[in-house]
């Protein structure tokens, strides 16, 4: 079958590989739709993972003995072969039945995407009406999703791009957007407006300038570096305002809290709380995909589709 693998740190080859088999305590998945992260992008990186070869990609929807499933979790793309394949053999616990009424295309945004959001908005940051909420990158696939489960809880909500022909994508969703490039032209947008909550996948100089025109007792969630995975802080403004900054990863999360989290994007999904964009690309196509990730040229969540034919 053929499978998308990292070769060597930053090295990325579709190749034929065995058929996989399950063993105990495992099943076998026929692909319909995998998705593409920041965190797969990581990994081909060999920034986290395992040893070369490894078939990347971290969540999927399938077929389990014709039902349709979401795969994520267990160590897929990661400590052990992922998802960009035609099948993936999983821990039985990484999988679970699609809830009637969400799209096969839809639920492979949520394994990552959408757990990581809702873990930020209701688990970390634990949003409310009395919020105002900046979300950084939100034209991305976790910030699309965040921007709008933020919304649902009745706070204000401000969706970040540092692009301004991406800002439309966000006018489509009623957001109030901020179009501004880099940490401090942000801070100057955002600093009269009483922000409380930060979700950034971003990192780099935003975190700095950020900290710094936020409101006192501010929440601070971060789960990316794609602007830089080092910066300077004040420390003093950080405890001289009691901010908090926390971050998380799904290697982190708690079993528990993770379980939460995918069933309630999920439902956020299937009732329409929150619309997701995505771009479906042939496997061939991964390398591509993995550029405009890593340049942001992407907007809402990437796709890849293995098996054309099995799709149900």
């Amino acid at each position: 079958m053929r499978a998308i693998r990292r070769q060597a740190p930053g090295v990325v080859e579709i190749v034929e590989v065995p058929e996989p088999t399950a063993g105990p305590g495992e099943v076998l998945v026929d692909v319909l739709y995998a998705g593409v992260n920041p965190f797969d992008v990581q990994v081909l990186r060999g920034q986290i993972g395992g040893s070369a070869p490894l078939t990347l990609g971290a969540e999927a929807t399938g077929l389990l003995d014709g039902q349709l499933v979401q795969v994520s979790g267990g160590g897929i793309g990661a400590a052990r072969d992922g998802t960009y394949a035609e099948r993936v053999v999983a821990p039985a616990d990484a999988v679970r039945p699609l809830p009637d009424g969400v799209d096969p295309q839809f639920s492979a945004t949520v394994g990552v995407a959408g757990k990581t959001a809702w873990r930020a908005v209701h688990q970390l940051a634990e949003v409310g009406p009395d919020d105002v909420v900046l979300v950084l990158g939100a034209s991305g696939g976790v910030g699309t999703f965040a921007a709008q489960l933020a919304r649902a809880t009745g706070a204000g909500v401000l969706a970040h791009t540092g692009d301004a022909d991406k800002a439309a994508r966000l006018d489509r969703l009623a957001l109030e957007t901020v179009v501004a490039e880099g940490g401090p032209a942000v801070a100057t947008a955002v600093g009269d407006l009483g922000v409380t909550v930060v979700l950034d996948p971003l990192g780099g100089d935003y975190v700095a300038s950020l900290l710094g025109v936020v409101a006192p007792a501010a929440r601070f969630i971060t789960y990316g570096v794609l602007a830089g995975a080092t910066t300077e802080l004040n420390l003093a403004t950080l405890y001289g305002k009691g901010l908090r900054i926390l971050g998380t990863s799904g290697g982190t999360t708690p079993p528990e809290q993770g379980a939460e989290a995918l069933t309630h994007a999920l439902a956020a999904v299937r009732d329409g709380t929150v619309a997701v964009d995505v771009e479906v690309l042939p496997l061939e196509q991964a390398a591509e995909g993995f550029a405009r990730l890593q340049s942001r040229q992407v907007e809402g969540k990437l796709l890849l589709r293995p098996n054309a034919e099995r799709e149900g």
